[in-house]
């Protein structure tokens, strides 16, 4: 997992984890360094459909969310699509 997210910090292509993704997110958490103001960071894949891609969204267990988590989750989830969409 080490390996796969340093390759990322590298600039490498992707980094998939087919079991722990609390383990992944953690060693994300120790190597990429979180940004700055982000709490609880999505997981947002994309899986590959018949018109391209869809973009999935993971964003953990949270029974209880504050209003900040949320507001950080949909910041996030805006600018990804704006730059979607530039693309």
């Amino acid at each position: 997992m080490r390996v796969a997210i340093q390759q990322v910090k590298d600039a490498q292509p992707g980094c998939g984890s087919a079991g722990n993704t609390g383990g992944a997110m953690a060693m994300r958490g120790i190597c990429l360094k979180p940004s700055t103001g982000i709490d609880r960071p999505a997981i947002a894949p994309q899986l590959p459909n018949t018109g391209g891609a869809t973009t999935g969204l993971d964003l953990g267990l949270m029974a209880i969310a504050t209003q900040k988590d949320l507001w950080q989750i949909c910041s996030a989830w805006v600018l990804r699509c704006v730059c979607f969409a530039r693309q």
